[in-house]
């Protein structure tokens, strides 16, 4: 039975790790490695990790000074001794047969990848967002990522719903204090496997909080991801040119549009950052005419590439016709 490292970075997280950590040590599939990455956590995590490691052997706990998630999470790959290796955000928890069924897919089907589907749990009313049909794919590299980056895709960009064998993350690392972290390694990672299962069917549950990176106001590490998006973009161009158009229109519908309209509901402008979007759009108008964006998203971006300001002024007027 191959072995299976779980990688969770833990940073103040106190009243979700429990339920993760159960989640996890409750697997159906019981050949696990599980890493615990104590990321200078302030509150009592460090102390709930080593807890579990004495009732778990199979258990290892790292405390380290706090570098963030993609710190913890490279420190965690730097240990991990399985065949196959895959992550956990400590807020977030899985189904207690998720690893068996991706563990069986992998091996059965000698596939470097295998993928499941997720579930959106709001916290706010604890109720469960769920989409699956059940349908079973494989995948090729190209098929796999331009799944990820469709507008109707159900593979999310998430490194968490997947596992991996080992030597795909051979010398891949995420990005050290910058957030948007999974744009960065995932398209590295998926265009190194040679064969990728997916299964749409949620095994992931994965926790909107209100103190949520992808919740909060405008800041300058959207930096972060206008920089990924854009490297991501090249990439495929480059080596899948046959996707790139499909690239130009989730670079714009969830980098530079999410960007923009951030900005807007914090009242933060960042003005010389929004030019530098609005060339790009300019650029890549035959790009984005040409993709399987919906016609009306296809305007919200053009309005926002070539006048901010009228944009800013519509956007929560007609906010409601592009949802």
């Amino acid at each position: 039975m191959k072995k299976l490292s779980v990688i969770v970075p833990v940073y103040k997280v106190e009243a979700y790790i429990i339920k993760c950590v159960e989640s996890i040590i409750n697997q159906t599939y019981k050949n696990l490695e599980i890493i615990l990455v104590d990321d200078g956590s302030p509150d009592n995590c460090g102390k709930i990790c080593d807890e579990y490691a004495d009732l778990d052997s199979r258990i290892k706990v790292i405390h380290k000074k706090n570098g963030g998630l993609s710190d913890a999470r490279n420190h965690g790959i730097k240990i991990a001794t399985g065949d196959y290796i895959t992550f956990v955000d400590s807020d977030d928890y899985i189904e207690s047969d998720m690893y068996q069924v991706l563990m069986e897919l992998s091996q059965q089907n000698d596939a470097d990848i295998s993928a499941c589907n997720m579930a959106y749990v709001y916290e706010k009313d604890s109720k469960v967002k769920r989409d699956d049909s059940h349908q079973l794919r494989q995948l090729t590299p190209i098929e796999a990522y331009d799944i990820m980056i469709d507008y109707y895709g159900k593979l999310r960009m998430g490194v968490w719903n997947k596992i991996y064998r080992r030597e795909l993350f051979n010398d891949i690392w995420f990005p050290k204090g910058q957030l948007y972290e999974d744009l960065a390694v995932m398209y590295k990672v998926i265009f190194r496997a040679n064969k990728i299962m997916y299964l749409a069917e949620s095994k992931y549950y994965y926790l909107q909080r209100g103190d949520a990176i992808t919740s909060q106001p405008y800041s300058v590490r959207e930096h972060d991801r206008y920089q990924f998006m854009n490297e991501m973009s090249a990439f495929i161009r480059e080596h899948a040119p046959e996707i790139y158009v499909d690239a130009v229109s989730y670079k714009h519908i969830n980098g530079f549009l999410s960007i923009a309209n951030r900005m807007i509901i914090s009242s933060t402008y960042d003005i010389d950052f929004i030019k530098r979007i609005q060339k790009d759009i300019r650029s890549e108008k035959q790009w984005l005419l040409e993709g399987k964006l919906p016609y009306n998203r296809k305007m919200q971006i053009l309005l926002l590439g070539y006048n901010f300001s009228v944009y800013k002024c519509l956007y929560k007027i007609i906010k409601p016709l592009f949802k």
